[in-house]
Parts: structure tokens; C-alpha cells; sequence
């Protein structure tokens, strides 16, 4: 309900020229959350579920329940083939205001109305302009963190090194980038996001791509809920180096 009225509030007087859609994920949920989700918007929200505002989108295919980055990935591309312009994902909780999403949509459109092969990257970097409430903390998750950071910005190649805070949940692709960047993804882990910044990088020599790293508040609405354990931290660093590895073959 509070991303509803969040699309809402930012689009509503816009709603000739901007439209949005939330998509969820679901894949082998063990308590049925896609079902429960559709019951809920029904009963909450008969109007955006009419008019297909926001979606439960299943994954049928067979296998290991997919992870953040799979899934984050389906959803894009899912987006992407009915038509949208732009596609990008968020974290579940309340941690990211979805009406701050205009900061992300500004930079990647031209004056003249078309819009950029261009990656909108939502961060917590002080140095930006950004704002993450609590400051990482001194916990074996924190120290994993700041550790794994370091590493990255120490050995990988822009941009990946050069943004401050890949790992925000709140990022945004015009879908002329995203097309192709898609057929390249092999990264589908909690990391996944370094790979698509490192492929927007890449695309960038041959083409013209804009990366550009953009400040936003984030705020922890619950350990429980947006904390990464330290056993997801070490996969997730686990991940930077098999796409290092991969990009250093490539």
C-alpha cells in the first residue's frame, strides 16, 4: 500500500506523459506470497488492480528457487517485452521512497523527449548526495561490507570502481540500454548489480552510455527485513570475483 500511494503521488498529475507498473516476483515461494498478494490488492486496491498497476508475475520454469538478482532480472525483462521505457527494481521493505524515483528518471531523458542509453544508480554515498540511516554498522554483516567495498573498487574496472554504492536497492535502465545489456547477463546472485554496471561500462566503449551514481535517503525500516547476513555478503563478494575472472578472459 505505501509504494502505491508513493507511484502515485509522484505520477499522478503526470499520468498523459508518465504511467508506471509494479511488478512481484514470485518463485517457488513456500508460503504462496503471489496468491496472497493478488487477494490483497483485489481487497485494498480494486483500482490498481484493474488497471493492471501493479502484477504478480510467476516463474513457472522448474529448478532452484532463483535469487535477488534472478529475479530482479525477470521482472525487467518481463517489464521491458510489454513495452516499457524504463525498467528498475527496489527492495521490498520501506528503506527506498519510490517518490524519489523522479531523480533517477531526470538525467536519462533529452530535451527533445527521447530518452538515453542511460543507467540511473540510487545511492547512499554522502559524497552524492545521498543518505543512509543507520550508518553501516559494526556488526560482522557491516565489517563484510565495508571489507567487500574496498576489494571492489581496489580490482574491478569502472564503473564499478568508481560508484561508491552499487549495492543500494534502487536503480533504474532505460530499456535502450537494458536490450542489450540482457543476452550478456550471466550473473543472477545477490551481486548481479556490478555485472550490469560493468556491462553498461563496456557497451560505453563502443557506444555512447551514461552511468551516473545519484543520491537518495535510505532509511533501514527494519534489521530483520533489510539486513544482509554476513553468509550472503561473503556470496555476494564470492560473485565480484567469478565476474572479474570472467571479464578478465573476455
Amino acid at each position: 500500500a505505501v509504494k502505491i500511494q508513493q507511484f502515485e503521488a509522484l505520477f499522478g498529475e503526470f499520468k498523459d506523459v508518465f504511467d508506471w507498473e509494479l511488478v512481484l516476483v514470485v518463485h517457488n515461494s513456500p508460503d504462496n506470497s503471489g496468491a496472497e498478494a493478488e487477494r490483497l490488492l483485489k481487497e485494498k486496491h480494486p483500482g490498481i488492480y484493474t488497471q493492471k498497476k501493479v502484477r504478480v508475475a510467476n516463474i513457472t520454469k522448474p529448478g532452484l528457487t532463483l535469487g535477488k538478482g534472478g529475479k530482479c532480472l525477470f521482472g525487467m525483462t518481463d517489464a521491458m517485452n510489454r513495452g516499457a521505457h524504463m525498467v528498475g527494481y527496489t527492495d521490498l521493505d520501506f528503506t527506498s521512497d519510490m517518490r524519489f524515483l523522479g531523480l533517477l528518471i531526470g538525467p536519462m531523458i533529452n530535451e527533445d523527449g527521447t530518452i538515453k542509453r542511460f543507467a540511473s544508480i540510487g545511492s547512499r554515498n554522502p559524497g552524492k548526495g545521498g543518505l543512509g540511516i543507520p550508518h553501516v554498522p559494526n556488526t560482522p554483516e557491516g565489517v563484510l561490507s565495508v571489507a567487500g567495498n574496498n576489494l571492489r573498487r581496489l580490482f574491478f574496472l569502472p564503473p564499478t570502481s568508481a560508484i561508491g554504492d552499487t549495492q543500494c536497492g534502487f536503480k533504474l535502465y532505460s530499456t535502450v540500454l537494458y536490450k542489450e545489456l540482457e543476452p550478456k547477463i550471466k550473473d543472477t546472485t545477490f551481486g548481479f548489480d556490478t555485472e550490469l554496471l560493468m556491462l553498461s561500462w563496456k557497451l560505453g566503449e563502443d557506444v555512447k552510455v551514461g552511468v551516473e551514481e545519484i543520491g537518495i535517503p535510505w532509511s533501514d525500516s527494519s534489521e530483520g527485513l533489510s539486513g544482509t547476513s554476513p553468509k550472503e555478503r561473503i556470496r555476494m563478494q564470492n560473485s565480484w570475483l567469478e565476474q572479474h575472472e570472467r571479464w578478465e578472459k573476455e
